[in-house]
């Protein structure tokens, strides 16, 4: 996911200055905690799926660039199941 995000973001101009390999590597050297969106999900709150997910692959769709690993997750996350379903 991180990797479509970041050819998203890179058609788009933006310029990333820390490698995803870093990235998950500063992420695991955090230790164990628990993301926000599992904290959501965990207390029966609503997960933020379409600021953090819908909103990469609805920017994937003008620059061309394909999205499955996140199309997967979207699918797995709405309760309908449809990845190109628009919110």
């Amino acid at each position: 996911m991180m990797l479509e995000t970041q050819a998203i973001g890179e058609s788009l101009g933006v310029r990333f200055l820390i490698p995803v390999d870093r990235r998950i590597k500063g992420a695991g050297d955090v230790g164990e905690h628990r993301t926000s969106m599992l904290q959501d999900l965990e207390r029966g709150r609503p997960m933020e799926i379409d600021a953090l997910i819908t909103a990469v692959q609805e920017l994937g769709r003008p620059t061309g660039q394909p999205t499955p690993t996140i199309d997967s997750v979207l699918a797995l996350v709405r309760r309908d199941g449809d990845p190109t379903r628009v919110l």
